[in-house]
């Protein structure tokens, strides 16, 4: 969509994941208290794996590891906010 030719996107299950990549983007996929194993065995040194978050309001808790990045609403129709883990 993007036309980013630098980017290979796979679509799948996060919990079958095998070997390590530089970035992983989960929506809907696992909650981050249990994301956070998955994340950590398989992203690269460097990487980043970027959790879908709420459109609601910030998260509350917030595991160990990830950080709340909020994207303001001129970036989309409204405020959303994200969970960041970089290796």
């Amino acid at each position: 969509m993007l036309g980013l030719d630098n980017v290979d996107v796979e679509e799948g299950d996060v919990a079958d994941l095998t070997g390590a990549t530089p970035m992983i983007v989960s929506r809907a996929s696992l909650d981050p208290v249990r994301l956070s194993p998955v994340v950590r065995n398989h992203l690269m040194p460097g990487g980043v794996a970027v959790a879908g978050g709420s459109w609601v309001s910030p998260p509350t808790e917030v595991p160990p590891g990830w950080e709340v990045k909020e994207i303001p609403p001129d970036s989309l129709d409204r405020s959303i906010w994200l969970l960041i883990m970089r290796a």
